[in-house]
């Protein structure tokens, strides 16, 4: 939808740009092994991307997470010990710090499975095509856990040194075992300046 005409206090915003240009609104409702954004979505258009989703796994007591792609495609993710993670507790000093993981935490722990449960969250993805720098994610989250309580939290990630290099042209939603039964996600390219 574009813009036609708009005016504020005389300014003539008239062609202006949204500085968050959805690009992907998508839900699933039958299980799969991971949910995958390839390069259609995550390529050389935007620099950053924000993320909504709501994931709801198929098996009790797992870790929602996150990896990314680096070939041109963006269908073939990186499952090496090959990201650092840090999640905080927002009820006090409890936290996970992965140093070099499998994946990129998007939940504390014990993601239930039941209607009403899993996990929401939004997050932050930086500098998918810098291949000085490492591409970071920032993010916060509400896991709903197997006893029905609430879990919030905030976490950051990155790539390891040795992948600092490596365009980011994809990105997975999963579990850390199982399948994920359903969920919603939206993208948002964020212009760039």
């Amino acid at each position: 939808m574009a813009l036609t005409k708009v005016t504020d206090g005389g300014t003539n915003f008239t062609g202006a740009i949204a500085p968050y240009q959805l690009i992907l609104d998508a839900s699933f409702s039958s299980a799969v092994s991971s949910y995958d954004i390839s390069s259609t979505y995550i390529n050389s258009t935007y620099d950053n991307y924000f993320i909504l989703y709501r994931l709801l796994p198929a098996s009790d007591n797992v870790t929602m997470m996150m990896r990314w792609s680096h070939d041109d495609s963006g269908t073939n993710f990186d499952t090496g010990n090959n990201y650092g993670s840090e999640w905080q507790y927002n009820g006090g000093s409890t936290y996970t710090q992965v140093t070099s993981g499998g994946g990129l935490n998007l939940t504390y722990s014990n993601t239930g499975s039941a209607t009403g449960e899993g996990c929401r969250g939004h997050c932050w993805i930086y500098g998918v095509n810098d291949t000085t720098n490492r591409t970071i994610l920032i993010g916060s989250g509400v896991n709903h856990n197997t006893t029905g309580g609430i879990t919030g939290g905030y976490y950051a990630g990155a790539q390891v040194t040795g992948v600092r290099t490596s365009k980011v042209s994809g990105v997975r939603f999963m579990a850390s075992s199982g399948n994920l039964t359903s969920g919603e996600i939206e993208v948002y390219g964020v212009v760039n300046t």
